[in-house]
């Protein structure tokens, strides 16, 4: 590498705003159905249960996840 090299970074997502568990969780669903987050990080990260058959929140388990 010299000084004139030019070097560019990409890097996948972004950090976003907030408290992850304080996300909508229709919100959280609609970013699992687009593939920008998995229903494993829903969980995880958002606190959002999602079905893996039909894509519907589980109310009452994101409940007691986001309690904690």
């Amino acid at each position: 590498m010299t000084s004139d090299d030019t070097v560019i970074v990409t890097a996948g997502g972004g950090s976003g705003y907030g408290n992850p568990m304080e996300r909508e969780p229709e919100k959280v669903r609609q970013d699992v159905i687009d593939g920008y987050v998995s229903i494993e990080h829903a969980k995880l990260d958002y606190g959002v249960v999602v079905n893996p058959d039909n894509f519907d929140i589980d109310y009452e388990a994101t409940k007691k996840i986001r309690a904690r």
